[in-house]
């Protein structure tokens, strides 16, 4: 008993320590993927292994094509309305038509407090900068169809292309050939995310159902071929995992020294 008691301690002094403390550093969250279906406009959640988290996190108005998470929102454009939609990442409505007016909406991508859309409509493709409140900033012909956000600057393929690029959110081409995802059996995506340290790439071709792959930036050779199935996934956006706030700690220190007391009252009596 003396043992328990005294390892129950030790635990909720340690928790309550990393909660208390000046500097809370969490280790390095796993990853969360936000899956668009095209045809239901259903957003679901699947973990950076491919498992179901929330098969309905939300439902927007079918034909979304691609989607972008940021902190607690997550954004969603629609191909058939051109409207982009603002929801959090709980899956509750921010705001319905945050953005209006974008003919052909395709790929989708946010960084820092800026939001980037491509209009597509065939052959020509623009792409518009927004801020996250939904106003214009600026709007720019570019090469690209599907985008995602990479440090500062943007990843992209152009229509039809299996090509991996890179270019600034100014439209400067920055490589024309990063890599190839023929490998996949894919003609061209239909869309990409990276992962949240920067170093892999994320590619689905919706239409076709192919599996989800995934590709190593750095080398551009493929990590994961098929990946993980699915049936009409235009839009992919992958985020960090949320991890337990300090608060969260200070409440499971408490719990345990709750019980530790507990523990001793029970073993006096």
């Amino acid at each position: 008993m003396r043992h328990s008691n005294k390892k129950l301690a030790l635990a909720a002094t340690a928790v309550l320590g990393l909660s208390m403390g000046a500097v809370f550093t969490p280790s390095v969250a796993h990853a969360s993927m936000y899956l668009a279906n095209y045809d239901t406009g259903v957003v679901s959640v699947a973990d950076d292994s491919g498992n179901p988290i929330n098969a309905d996190l939300f439902t927007a108005a079918p034909g979304i094509w691609n989607i972008a998470v940021s902190g607690t929102n997550v954004y969603v454009d629609n191909a058939e309305t051109g409207v982009v939609s603002q929801y959090t990442t709980t899956g509750a409505l921010v705001n319905a038509s945050l953005i209006t007016g974008v003919s052909g909406a395709n790929g989708m991508a946010v960084i820092g407090s800026n939001l980037y859309v491509v209009s597509f409509n065939y052959p020509n493709a623009e792409l518009y900068e927004y801020t996250t409140a939904g106003t214009l900033v600026n709007s720019m012909l570019t090469p690209a169809r599907e985008i995602a956000a990479y440090g500062s600057n943007l990843l992209f393929t152009a229509d039809g292309s299996p090509t991996i690029e890179e270019m600034t959110t100014t439209g400067t081409v920055l490589n024309a050939d990063m890599f190839n995802i023929t490998g996949d059996g894919t003609d061209h995506p239909y869309g990409l995310t990276v992962s949240p340290d920067g170093s892999e790439l994320f590619e689905t071709d919706g239409p076709h159902n192919d599996p989800i792959s995934e590709w190593d930036i750095a080398t551009g050779t493929a990590v994961k071929l098929a990946w993980m199935p699915q049936t009409d996934i235009y839009g992919l956006a992958m985020a960090d995992a949320p991890v337990p706030e300090p608060a969260t700690l200070s409440l499971l220190a408490v719990g345990g020294f709750g019980l530790l007391a507990r523990r001793r009252r029970r073993h006096a009596a």
